[in-house]
């Protein structure tokens, strides 16, 4: 079973996520971020690379696949190593390989 908890509450609910591609601004490591709400459950991000369209979401961290469509800047941080600003003011970090994929994804 999925657990799911409200940012807003410290209700907790156990039962099936069905997650709404649209909403997802990106995954990491301890669960899914969608606004207002934090969701774990117990698959890899390997799972979820290989499942998630990857026209739509990509792995640009060891702990985060972001959803592409909430990309709005990346920026070069130190030498080798990259920021990607979402368009909900969330900065994430983006590795060496992350950075590579990203720009394949985003075709530039």
């Amino acid at each position: 079973m999925d657990k799911f908890t409200n940012n807003n509450s410290s209700r907790v609910w156990t039962g099936v996520v069905i997650m709404v591609i649209g909403l997802v601004l990106f995954l990491r490591n301890q669960g899914l971020d969608i606004p207002g709400w934090i969701i774990s459950w117990p698959k890899t991000m390997s799972f979820f690379e290989r499942t998630l369209d990857v026209g739509q979401f990509t792995r640009i961290h060891r702990s985060y696949i972001i959803n592409l469509a909430q990309v709005t800047k990346i920026e070069l941080k130190e030498k080798d190593s990259y920021i990607v600003l979402l368009k909900s003011d969330i900065w994430l970090p983006v590795s060496k390989t992350g950075y590579a994929k990203l720009k394949a994804a985003l075709g530039i």
